[in-house]
């Protein structure tokens, strides 16, 4: 095995980190530390971050009895 297959079996698969986010995101469940690769930990960075804009957003409309369309 070759230091390159090494390091990618450390760091998994790339299309393993969208398919994991992609069906948690379909069953409307989120969790961090569910990618492997570095480029998914940053995909997964983002969307925690837009969840939870979203969140504050839901939480100012009900404070505020503002319709969340």
């Amino acid at each position: 095995m070759t230091n390159n297959e090494r390091i990618k079996m450390k760091q998994g698969n790339l299309r393993d980190d969208v398919v994991g986010i992609v069906n948690a995101l379909k069953e409307r469940e989120w969790a961090e530390h569910c990618t492997t690769t570095k480029l998914g930990q940053e995909l997964e960075a983002e969307i925690t971050e837009l969840i939870g804009q979203l969140n504050h957003y839901i939480q100012l409309c009900e404070r505020h009895n503002i319709p969340k369309e």
